[in-house]
């Protein structure tokens, strides 16, 4: 989880640029609006349409990386980084080129490998930024001209329009200015390697680790952004942390691994030494338990508790995913257009889709909640477009809205703001109790059930889902918990939302990068399914002599 701090700025709505401001620019905002103008007026074939829509979006950034183990430097870098996105649409908001192909956010593999991508310089290079411009929007704009070409000529073959034919529309959004001042890196490289040298010592008292490692990172990236139709912004963002990892051979001879990821504070400080051994202690006992916890190996279907931070990666993974519009066509595309695409949640607005105890909210401009920073917020979206302070998806359980980029699918979708995620996301609810009511009722439930024990979910990993999960055995008859490792879920998904047996009424933060979840803390399912499904990972055979560590002690700074 990645803090980001992102300073304030006035908002300056526009009818196009205003001429006071142009000698504030930057080298890199003069380069863009020098060649925007150029191209909307000269960039032109014979051969192909003229373009109705350009877009800019240049990405710079400063990132220092440092990483040590036992005292010693494995790693140190400071690299500035530049990167591009062009976007160049030839036909109109109704019909282009984007229309039967792609998804309108990406390339789609139309433009050959690097095609496109001529280099970026690093420095203030005026015409070297506008040689980058100049070359890469000619090459879209050939292609994507050819596409919307042969999209008429076959539309013409067989005696239709583009009416008669289901296709993406492009969004016509209000044109705006927002513009935050640029961040300065608040941490010297120096800073970040002492810290992290004398971090890593506090690993030497533990010998029987095989890997202890101990990285920092600071990346400050400021986006410039413009489009022909007179939108600009400027964004500048921080993202630091800290990570620590540990591994360790286990008692089943396989390498175990453990990390503890820190966000830096908002006031640019670093954790103290006193900080820091506190997180060392806790993240080598985390391991020491999960090495002699046994293996889950049961298959169980029933009631199942979530608590802490599984809520939020539930939430993330088996229902906010599914709540973006949809920006492939329904039907089987046109002339080499996407082969169909999924409308399941498009269809379903108006109808409830998960339990009518549970709302979703989005608050995207949110910056914090209860004291904590919200790493997700944003003030305007990567197309440009500016999302509303509120937005509610799901109300009472009823679906309202979706995400909705600029390409639409479906006369009903209007673009709204959140082409860059859902930010900050509230799921609520409108009755919640306690942990502890919450776990009683588990029990209850299991001896409802005849079952012997019942299961809580308090640890688990997170991609596409929820796996290699930490779970507490709970037995009926004792209230005895024990904690298995290894768990996986074989049966879970956005319809058991639909079957909840209790919410938690305390509400918790949770960061994952760009999306901060405000989400109850707690969560019991009806039924969800789990089992011991295990792949068995290469033995590590037991090393001949000792650690050397055995005998060492913190070495002198």
């Amino acid at each position: 989880m990645i803090k980001k701090l992102t300073l304030s700025a006035s908002l300056v709505v526009l009818l196009g640029f205003t001429t006071s401001g142009q000698d504030m620019l930057s080298t890199i905002e003069r380069a863009m609006m020098d060649e925007m103008e150029r191209n909307m007026t000269q960039l032109r074939s014979d051969k192909y349409s003229d373009p109705f829509f350009i877009r800019y979006r240049i990405i710079d950034q400063q990132n220092i990386t440092v990483s040590a183990s036992l005292g010693a430097l494995h790693n140190s870098s400071e690299e500035p980084f530049r990167t591009k996105d062009i976007r160049v649409m030839v036909g109109d908001y109704e019909f282009n080129d984007e229309s039967l192909d792609g998804d309108g956010m990406e390339l789609d593999g139309k433009y050959p490998y690097g095609y496109a991508d001529f280099t970026m310089p690093l420095g203030d290079d005026y015409y070297g930024i506008r040689r980058s411009l100049w070359i890469t929007t000619d090459a879209i704009y050939k292609i994507a001209g050819q596409y919307y070409k042969d999209f008429l000529n076959d539309l013409e073959k067989d005696g239709k329009t583009y009416e008669d034919i289901d296709h993406k529309r492009f969004a016509k959004v209000p044109v705006v200015e927002y513009m935050e001042p640029v961040l300065k890196q608040p941490f010297s490289r120096k800073k970040l390697e002492d810290f992290v040298r004398e971090a890593s010592t506090l690993f030497v008292e533990y010998p029987d680790l095989l890997i202890s490692s101990v990285r920092a990172n600071s990346n400050v990236s400021t986006e410039y952004f413009l489009n022909s139709e007179g939108t600009r912004y400027r964004t500048s963002t921080l993202f630091a942390n800290i990570d620590f990892t540990v591994s360790m051979i286990n008692s089943e001879g396989e390498m175990s691994y453990e990390t503890h990821n820190h966000e830096l504070a908002p006031e640019d400080s670093l954790p103290s030494m006193e900080e820091v051994q506190k997180i060392v202690t806790g993240l080598v006992g985390k391991m020491l338990a999960k090495d002699s916890a046994e293996r889950f190996v049961d298959s169980y279907y029933g009631p199942v508790l979530f608590e802490d931070e599984t809520v939020s990666r539930l939430f993330s993974s088996y229902l906010i995913n599914q709540l973006y519009a949809s920006t492939q066509l329904e039907s089987e595309g046109y002339y080499g257009g996407y082969n169909g695409g999924s409308h399941a949640m498009d269809d379903r607005i108006g109808q409830r889709v998960i339990s009518k105890e549970l709302s979703v909210t989005l608050l995207p401009t949110l910056t914090e909640w209860g004291g904590a920073a919200l790493s997700g917020s944003y003030r305007i979206d990567s197309e440009g477009v500016m999302p509303a302070d509120t937005l509610v998806l799901i109300e009472n359980g009823i679906l309202k809205n979706l995400m909705t980029s600029r390409t639409l699918t479906k006369e009903t979708q209007v673009a709204n703001g959140t082409g860059s995620g859902p930010g900050v996301a509230l799921i609520s609810t409108s009755e919640g109790s306690t942990k502890e009511a919450l776990r009683q009722r588990l029990l209850e439930l299991a001896r409802k059930y005849d079952q012997e024990y019942a299961i809580i979910i308090r640890e688990a990993n997170e991609y596409g889902g929820l796996y290699d999960l930490s779970v507490v055995k709970v037995h009926v008859e004792t209230g005895e918990e024990e904690v298995l490792r290894g768990a996986n879920i074989t049966d879970l998904g956005i319809n058991n939302l639909k079957r909840i047996l209790g919410i938690s009424s305390s509400l918790m933060v949770e960061n994952h990068g760009r999306t901060s979840y405000i989400t109850p803390d707690a969560l019991l399912l009806e039924d969800v399914g789990l089992s011991g499904r295990y792949n068995p990972q290469p033995k590590m055979k037991e090393a001949l002599v000792k650690s050397p560590l055995v005998k060492s002690s913190i070495p002198e700074k």
